[in-house]
């Protein structure tokens, strides 16, 4: 994962930590509620993540405010990203990146861990629901965001688990990092557009999921 410039991280490191304190104010009741409905706790995942919420946006961020903050973190512990996600749910886009911000993988440094195996979702949340039931999981900013220069991260697993959202862009998704990724097994959270990681994880619970991928 490349290293931002030292006012970048500066910079990232300001916000992630403005965003956290409005997260847990007043005024982030709302991005709360939005969180515990995804089994996403404020005191666990989502310290361990270091969720925010833009109520106080820094100088560049104000079209974020009101929207939940997802910081993209090195193994370093160094804040080399971040993505928003709005909560108004007739925005067109729900996800948010920041001007000149290239594709990452999200949750990289789990890959700095020992596992015979490695999870792959779509999107954060959905890694970070892989990682409430105890899966190591890279998350990838969206179905078309797979880079074939990221098959070094993974070609150390025996295994590496797609978990894949129901839909058809989930189904081609695992397609395209298949030819990249020649131990990659799909496995399908549903058959619909709605099922995900964090929906099955929801309805179901953390040893379900990992009984559904076979962990």
């Amino acid at each position: 994962m490349p290293v931002p410039s030292l006012s970048t991280t500066s910079f990232l490191k300001e916000a992630a930590t403005q965003y956290r304190t409005d997260l847990l104010s007043e005024s982030g009741s709302s991005a709360l509620d939005w969180l515990a409905e995804r089994m996403i706790d404020p005191e666990g995942t989502a310290r361990r993540f270091v969720l925010g919420y833009v109520d106080n946006p820094l100088p560049g961020h104000e079209q974020y405010r009101g929207c939940i903050a997802i910081p993209y973190i090195n193994a370093a512990g160094t804040v080399v990203k971040m993505r928003f996600r709005t909560l108004s749910v007739s925005a067109s886009c729900k996800y948010l990146d920041m001007a000149g911000g290239k594709p990452l993988p999200y949750n990289l440094s789990a890959v700095t861990a020992y596992s015979p195996y490695m999870c792959i979702s779509e999107g954060e949340f959905d890694a970070q629901s892989a990682e409430i039931a105890g899966m190591p999981c890279v998350g990838l900013p969206g179905a078309e965001a797979w880079r074939p220069e990221w098959r070094r991260f993974f070609m150390q697993y025996r295994t590496v688990y797609m978990l894949q959202d129901g839909d058809e862009a989930g189904e081609r998704l695992a397609h395209t990092i298949a030819k990249d990724v020649p131990q990659l097994r799909a496995i399908p959270m549903g058959a619909t557009k709605q099922d995900d990681v964090n929906k099955y994880l929801v309805d179901n619970g953390p040893e379900a999921l990992r009984e559904k991928v076979g962990v």
